[in-house]
């Protein structure tokens, strides 16, 4: 299944970094140097994501909605308690999707076996979000404002699943 996935993956990387790429997403040409230099220029960030974008099936771009609205006018350095606070109380991931992010494996291992998951709970639906969690409560954030990834929309993704999304809140 997907948790089973991201454990696999999380668990194979083998540099500093973790970079997931979902395979129906996409990646601007600088987005991983863009996201490491936001490592290097603040030693304090555990989790660096910028502005992403939707695309339909076909790759069309699609317009922002709620939670893709840029959340700053310019690259910013955001105090990680505050953007996970801002996250869970607009019910939304305005980090965004895993493949959107960049993060030290270093900052997740001492979550074994279920790194994807908050306080030794599982999230379901929304690994990303319970991921970010534990990481901004750990340090600070990177938001760069150009997108630099895009996420593709369509119909058999589950968050269409209404009774999905119910368990997910």
């Amino acid at each position: 299944g997907v948790r089973g996935n991201y454990r696999s993956c999380f668990e194979s990387a083998r540099g500093e970094f973790v970079k997931f790429l979902c395979d129906d997403d996409l990646l601007a040409p600088t987005c991983v140097a863009r996201l490491v230099d936001a490592f290097r220029d603040a030693p304090d960030v555990t989790l660096a994501t910028s502005h992403r974008q939707r695309i339909d099936a076909d790759g069309r771009r699609l317009s922002d909605q709620p939670a893709t609205v840029p959340i700053v006018a310019r690259d910013m350095l955001i105090a990680g308690y505050t953007l996970q606070n801002a996250m869970l109380m607009a019910g939304l991931n305005i980090v965004g999707e895993p493949s959107t992010t960049l993060f030290r494996k270093a900052d997740l291992l001492d979550q074994t076996p279920d790194y994807f998951g908050f306080d030794g709970v599982a999230g379901h639906g929304i690994i990303d979000m319970v991921t970010w969690t534990a990481l901004l409560l750990r340090g600070d954030a990177v938001y760069v404002r150009e997108s630099l990834s895009s996420f593709r929309i369509h119909p058999g993704q589950r968050q269409h699943d209404p009774a999905k999304a119910r368990r997910n809140v």
